[in-house]
C-alpha cells in the first residue's frame, strides 16, 4: 500500500463549438452520454444527456439511436434534439444495473456511448469508530447510524461484530464477538468496545455491522487501527530488471536511523494458488535483495518482517518498477500531477505532449473533462515550442475523466487522464538538521474522527535504473496517527543515514474521515518537498498560522455541496441482498486494510 490518491479517469471526448458542415473522419467521432443520478430508486426518472463530436467539434448526426439495457432486456430510449450535437431524453429505472447506450453516425462513420445507473444503497447505513487510531487496552465508542432519503430509520435488527487482525499479514487473531448495541436515537446505535490490553503487534480491529430492514440484509464496516512504536525503520525500492522479473530491495535501519548488516528479512507475496515465501539478510549497508517474478498470477503487493536480535518489525509495499523508457509513439506527460487543486479552485494541470522523450511542438489538440453527471470542459489547445500545454477549469468535487485528443501524425489519437480535487491539509515541517523532522498540523474542522497517515518517498528520476525508495511499515506507511475536528497530529521522523545527503524526499500527509464521501469533500492532503540534510527552519509561532490556515481550506470545502459519506472503500462491504453503489469511479487515497 502506498500513501497517494489514485483515480481511475472516465472514457470521454467532448469539446466546445458547433460544426453543421463538419465532416467525419476515421477515429475522430466520438459520443458521451451523461446521466444526471448515476444511481437510483426504482421507479425514480433518470436524465440522460449526449453530446456528438466530429474532430472535437459538437455535430448533428446524420443518424442516432439510443436504448437502455436492463440486463437482461432492451427498452428503447428516445432523445429529442436540444441544440447541435447535444440530445436529452429520460427513462424510468425499473432494473439493477440499468446501461443507457447510444449509437450515432457522422457522414458513415459510427461511434457510440454508454452510461451506467445503479440501484442506490438502500438503507443508508454508516459505521463509525471514535477515536479511528487507538492504543491496545483503550476504550472506542462506534456509532452505527441507519437512513434512507427520508432521514433516519429504526431498523428491526442491528448486529455489530469486532475481531482483531494483526501484523504482519492481518490474518484474525482473535474474534469475531459481538458487541452489544444501544439505541441512541431513531437509526443511531451506539457501543463501547475495549481494545484487547495484550495487543503487542500492529494490529486493525475490524468492525462490521449488521442490518436488517423489511425482507433484505445489509452490512457494512470499518476498522480501528492499533498502532504499536516501531522496532525498526524500513525503506525500499523496485529496481527493474527484465519484463517478467524484479529487484526488490530493503534497507533496515535503527530507530536512530544507523543502518543495520545481518538483520533478518522474509517476504511474502500472493500468487494463484498460494504464496511464495522468500529470506534473506541485510549486508553491511543495511540492505536485502529478492528477486521476485512478475506475472498474471503473482500480486505486486507483498508483506514482509524485519528482525534484528530481539528486535522485530513487519511491513508491506507495492512492487512498483520505475518508468518505462521513453517510448516510440506519442504520449501525454502529465507535469504537475502531485499538484493539490481543492474543490472549487481552478485547477491549472500542466502537460507534455512528447514522442521519443522530445516535446512535440506546436501541435492543435482538444480537452474533454467530465464527470459521471456533467460536461466539465471543452477546448482547443496548442502545444508550445517545448510541447508543453496547460488545462484550466474550476474543480469539482466529483472525481474528473480528462481526454486530450488530435491529429498527431495524420492520425487521430486520444489520451486519457484522471483528476480528483484534494482538499488542503495543513501542517509545517521543522528539522535542526534535516534528518530529525518534526511535523505538527491540524485536522479539518469538519465532522470526525480523522486519521492521517504518514509517507516518505524519495522523487522518481525519469529514466532511472531504480524506483523511487519509500519508508514503510505495518500499515503500508511510515505512520499513522488519529484525532479529533480542529485538533493537532504530530509526527516525528528520523531518516536514515543510508538516505544520501542532498537528495529530495517528498513528506505526504493524507487525512480521511469515515463520516465524508470517498469523493474529494473529506479527502485532505499535505505534500512537502524536503532536502536531506538540510536544515528546515520552525516557523516562530504555529498557533494563530494553523488556526487561520484551518478556517481557510473549511471556507474552500463549503463551496462544495456535500454528501454524507459512508467508509471508506475496503470498510464499505456489502451483503448479496443488495450490492452497494460505487461512491464514484474513481479510487482515493489507498486507506484501505493493508493488502495480504
Amino acid at each position: 500500500m502506498r500513501l497517494g490518491v489514485f483515480v481511475t479517469a472516465a472514457f470521454l471526448l467532448l469539446t466546445i463549438g458547433a460544426g453543421p458542415g463538419a465532416r467525419a473522419l476515421t477515429n475522430a467521432v466520438d459520443v458521451m452520454v451523461l446521466v444526471d443520478r448515476p444511481a437510483a430508486e426504482f421507479g425514480e426518472s433518470v436524465n440522460v444527456t449526449t453530446y456528438v463530436f466530429d474532430r472535437g467539434i459538437l455535430t448533428d448526426p446524420s443518424a442516432i439511436g439510443a436504448y437502455v439495457d436492463r440486463l437482461p432486456g432492451l427498452s428503447p430510449l428516445s432523445l429529442t434534439r436540444q441544440s447541435v450535437g447535444v440530445f436529452t431524453g429520460a427513462f424510468v429505472f425499473q432494473s439493477h444495473p440499468s446501461a443507457v447506450v447510444v449509437n450515432a453516425t457522422v457522414d458513415g462513420t459510427p461511434d457510440s456511448g454508454h452510461a451506467v445507473v445503479f440501484h442506490r444503497f438502500r438503507p443508508g447505513l454508516l459505521v463509525v469508530p471514535s477515536p479511528g487510531v487507538a492504543r491496545p487496552g483503550e476504550i472506542v465508542s462506534v456509532e452505527v447510524d441507519v437512513g434512507d432519503s427520508n432521514g433516519p430509520r429504526d431498523a428491526p435488527s442491528v448486529n455489530l461484530t469486532a475481531r482483531v487482525l494483526s501484523a504482519p499479514d492481518f490474518a484474525p487473531m482473535a474474534g469475531p464477538t459481538r458487541v452489544s448495541l444501544t439505541r441512541l436515537a431513531t437509526g443511531t446505535y451506539v457501543a463501547s468496545y475495549a481494545v484487547p490490553s495484550n495487543i503487542d503487534h500492529d494490529s486493525l480491529i475490524d468492525l462490521w455491522a449488521d442490518v436488517t430492514v423489511g425482507s433484505n440484509g445489509y452490512g457494512l464496516g470499518a476498522t480501528v487501527y492499533v498502532p504499536v512504536p516501531n522496532a525498526l525503520l524500513v525503506w525500499y525500492r523496485t529496481v527493474s530488471s527484465a519484463p517478467s522479473n524484479a529487484t526488490l530491495i530493503v534497507y533496515v535501519a535503527s530507530t536512530a536511523g544507523v543502518p543495520l548488516g545481518n538483520a533478518s528479512v522474509s517476504i511474502r507475496t500472493s500468487s494463484f494458488p498460494g504464496y511464495a515465501t522468500l529470506n534473506g539478510t541485510t549486508d553491511a549497508s543495511g540492505s536485502a535483495r529478492f528477486e521476485l517474478p512478475l506475472n498474471a498470477s503473482v500480486s505486486h503487493d507483498f508483506v514482509g518482517n524485519a528482525t534484528y536480535g530481539a528486535l522485530s518489525q513487519s511491513f508491506q509495499g507495492f512492487l512498483e518498477p520505475p518508468a518505462a523508457p521513453a517510448v516510440q509513439v506519442p504520449h501525454v506527460v502529465w507535469l504537475n500531477g502531485d499538484e493539490i487543486f481543492a474543490p472549487g479552485e481552478t485547477a491549472n494541470l500542466r502537460f507534455r505532449l512528447e514522442q521519443n522523450g522530445s516535446g512535440i511542438p506546436h501541435q492543435d489538440l482538444f480537452v474533454y473533462a467530465q464527470t459521471r453527471t456533467e460536461l466539465v470542459l471543452a477546448e482547443p489547445v496548442s502545444t508550445d515550442a517545448a510541447g508543453e500545454f496547460a488545462v484550466h477549469f474550476v474543480a469539482p468535487s466529483e472525481g474528473v475523466g480528462l481526454d486530450i485528443a488530435g491529429f498527431i501524425g495524420g492520425a487521430w489519437q486520444s489520451f486519457s487522464q484522471g483528476f480528483m480535487a484534494r482538499n488542503h491539509l495543513v501542517a509545517t515541517i521543522s528539522s535542526p538538521d534535516g534528518r530529525r523532522l518534526s511535523i505538527i498540523g491540524s485536522f479539518p474542522s469538519l465532522a470526525g474522527p480523522w486519521t492521517a497517515s504518514l509517507g516518505l518517498s524519495t522523487v522518481p528520476e525519469p529514466d532511472a535504473a531504480s524506483g523511487p525508495l519509500a519508508a514503510t511499515g505495518s500499515f503500508g506507511v511510515e505512520s499513522i496517527e488519529g484525532g479529533s475536528p480542529s485538533g493537532t497530529f504530530t509526527f516525528g521522523v528520523q531518516l536514515p543515514s543510508f538516505l544520501p545527503s542532498g537528495i529530495p524526499i517528498v513528506v505526504s500527509i493524507l487525512a480521511v474521515s469515515p463520516r465524508w464521501e470517498t469523493g474529494s469533500s473529506g479527502l485532505f492532503v499535505f505534500s512537502q518537498t524536503v532536502i536531506v540534510g538540510t536544515p528546515i527552519l520552525e516557523p516562530a509561532n504555529l498557533g494563530p498560522w494553523i488556526l487561520l490556515s484551518g478556517l481557510a481550506f473549511l471556507v474552500a470545502v463549503l463551496v462544495v455541496v456535500r454528501r454524507r459519506r459512508r467508509p471508506p472503500t475496503d470498510e464499505g462491504r456489502a451483503s448479496d441482498e443488495d450490492e452497494a453503489v460505487p461512491e464514484s469511479p474513481e479510487a482515493v487515497a489507498d486507506t484501505s486494510r493493508p493488502r495480504k
